[in-house]
């Protein structure tokens, strides 16, 4: 238990350590922190999104807007979670095993990185690694709060997390265990239905908007192209792009490695049906995103990860505890190679909160601005980055597209948007580039805002106070 305990305390110094505490908040997190928040009007979010995320955020945003202090909290809340997640893998595993696998993940550079973002990925793979868990040892009460939780977060990633389980259950003839997993199930997807009929015209309806939004018409191949995201330290690959970059040998080595050893774990361990159902769980997991949906996002493929940790340190402490002198030299080849991992992920992991931070950067310049000028509540910001800067400055935002074409238009540089807010008696705030102004953003008679260091956004504040 020490040992995971240092493990975790390890994965939120490493956070702090490759910068995810300076980076600034995205569009997602912005939606989600803005629902509890005292001071910034609640961005309703779309189809896609659900409460989980803002409800882990609850107890530190009603106190705080600093993006400092609530990175560092949900840095320390993964790494609590985390030591939990895996905490019932040490009576499930030998050994060192448990720790190790909870280090493997750890220090993989998405989780890095998104260890202290306010997005449900990361919460979703530890949870995952303590549902299988808890269903090995037969745990139903915390089996069932798990599952609630993750439906909560991510419904659906929960549910086809919670259908490998609810099989694994049965099949096991734990009919119990099989029934705990439906209850939470449905105690955390009530929530989601009970908001679809109140907010979207029905479950069928949202699910055709997130159909929309996630572009998962048809089947796809996308395995290749989250391999170079992942490779490359990039944060998403949108469907438009052609390529998502080159796979340098150290990937292929590092990617290789892990399947190696996860398949030596699967052959050569003692608990072969608990590390089996962890495989089968990431298997259906990753399948949902490389083949169902035309993102390829690699923090989608954190509970793939998360589950593939633990037969990859079976692996590796299978190979530590074999007698022979050849596989000795193996084993020390391979405590080596996990070293150079360590090294090599905190790198990348460095370089995304990097290149992150300059994106949103933006962002951050544009609501400086506003401050500056003393725009301050009881105004509206649509355009680019707008939930970000409405969350700085207390002011009302739309979420991105949601696939409701009513609510799309709602975040749109048009006449009729920019009047529906001002009957509001709000303030209205267009952050645009120039070229989006000229393409008939109604600006006319505005004052434009000049944003410093970044000459491609502009702020035009409408008439009034």
């Amino acid at each position: 238990m020490l040992v995971l305990a240092l493990v975790a305390l390890a994965y939120a110094a490493a956070q702090l350590i490759v910068g995810v505490a300076r980076v600034p908040l995205d569009l997602d997190e912005a939606v989600y922190l803005s629902q509890f928040s005292p001071r910034v009007p609640a961005i309703p979010y779309a189809a896609h999104r659900s409460p989980g995320e803002a409800l882990a955020a609850a107890p530190v945003v009603p106190f705080t807007s600093s993006v400092t202090v609530i990175r560092v909290y949900f840095a320390a809340l993964s790494a609590l979670l985390l030591f939990l997640a895996f905490l019932p893998w040490l009576k499930v595993l030998r050994g060192m095993a448990a720790p190790l696998a909870a280090a493997l993940f750890a220090f993989t550079w998405p989780a890095l990185r998104f260890g202290g973002a306010v997005l449900p990925n990361q919460l979703v793979a530890i949870g995952a690694v303590a549902a299988v868990g808890l269903l090995v040892r037969d745990s139903r009460l915390g089996l069932a709060l798990v599952v609630a939780a993750l439906t909560l977060l991510r419904p659906t990633d929960a549910v086809t997390i919670a259908l490998v389980l609810l099989v694994a259950a049965l099949v096991l003839r734990r009919t119990r265990t099989a029934a705990s997993i439906c209850l939470g199930l449905a105690a955390g997807g009530l929530w989601w239905v009970i908001e679809a009929y109140a907010r979207f015209g029905g479950p069928a309806t949202r699910l055709r908007a997130i159909s929309s939004v996630n572009q998962t018409e048809g089947l796809h191949f996308e395995l290749l192209r989250y391999w170079a995201t992942v490779s490359g330290g990039k944060e998403t690959c949108l469907p438009s792009t052609a390529g998502c970059g080159p796979i340098s040998p150290a990937a292929v080595l590092w990617w290789a490695g892990g399947a190696a050893l996860v398949v030596l774990g699967l052959v050569m361990t003692r608990h072969r049906r608990p590390v089996a159902l962890c495989a089968i769980t990431a298997a259906f997991s990753g399948a949902a995103y490389l083949v169902l949906s035309d993102w390829a996002v690699p923090r989608y493929l954190l509970p793939v990860f998360a589950l593939l940790s633990v037969p990859a340190a079976e692996g590796l402490m299978a190979l530590v505890r074999s007698g022979r002198p050849a596989v000795r030299v193996l084993a020390w080849a391979a405590a080596f190679a996990a070293f150079l991992h360590v090294d090599f992920q905190l790198v990348m992991a460095k370089r995304a909160a990097d290149q992150a931070t300059a994106a949103l950067t933006p962002a951050v310049r544009a609501a400086g601005a506003l401050r500056r000028d003393g725009v301050d509540g009881h105004c509206a910001v649509i355009g680019r980055y707008a939930p970000q800067i409405a969350f700085d400055r207390a002011c009302h935002a739309a979420d991105m597209r949601d696939g409701v074409p009513p609510r799309d238009a709602h975040n749109d540089l048009t006449t009729a948007n920019v009047e529906r807010l001002r009957r509001r008696g709000l303030r209205v705030v267009i952050a645009a580039s120039p070229a989006d102004v000229r393409s008939g953003a109604p600006v006319a008679a505005w004052r434009e805002l000049p944003v410093p260091g970044s000459p491609d956004l502009r702020l035009y504040l409408s008439p009034g106070r």
